[in-house]
Formats: structure tokens, C-alpha cells, sequence
């Protein structure tokens, strides 16, 4: 949400830990499934991302908006339905 980095920099800096740790590292990531504005093409950029990454653990849980916050003016313009994001 109003990120100035996209998928190829998240890559990157994958790439460079690895690089430095060693095939050792574990990484884990958290991903947030149903943001509002987030089109079925960056939907799919990130979990193109996610199935790149050597991931060891993924927290994954759902947008929820809270009031008076950027998200819930976002959700209110442009919800996701529910049964979008339980199937992400």
C-alpha cells in the first residue's frame, strides 16, 4: 500500500542476504492477501515473487480495515470481497 519499492527490488535484497549469510539463511516474509486497489496483475506479481524467493515461512493473514487509517478509506472506495481474499 503506497510502497516505493516493487517486486524486482524485494528480489534483490533476497538475493544480497543470501549472498552474505549463506545458503544457511532462513527467511520468512509476511503477506497480506486482499489489500484494496491491488489489481488481479499485481495479485499475480506477488505470488510470482513469493514462489521465487527461497522462503522457509510465510505469515500469511487477511487485509483488515481499520477505521480512520489510509486502508479503510481505500476498502471503503474499493473493497475486496471476503471470498476473494479467503481463496488468495
Amino acid at each position: 500500500m503506497h510502497r516505493r519499492y516493487r517486486p524486482w527490488h524485494y528480489a534483490n535484497k533476497v538475493a544480497a542476504l543470501i549472498r552474505a549469510a549463506g545458503p544457511e539463511l532462513t527467511l520468512g516474509a509476511t503477506w497480506m492477501a486482499g489489500l484494496p486497489g491491488e489489481t488481479d496483475s499485481e495479485f499475480e506479481e506477488t505470488l510470482e515473487l513469493i514462489r521465487t524467493c527461497p522462503f522457509g515461512y510465510l505469515h500469511l493473514f487477511p487485509f483488515s480495515p481499520r477505521p480512520a487509517t489510509i486502508g479503510w478509506a481505500m476498502h471503503v472506495q474499493t473493497p475486496v470481497p471476503a471470498a476473494v481474499v479467503e481463496n488468495a
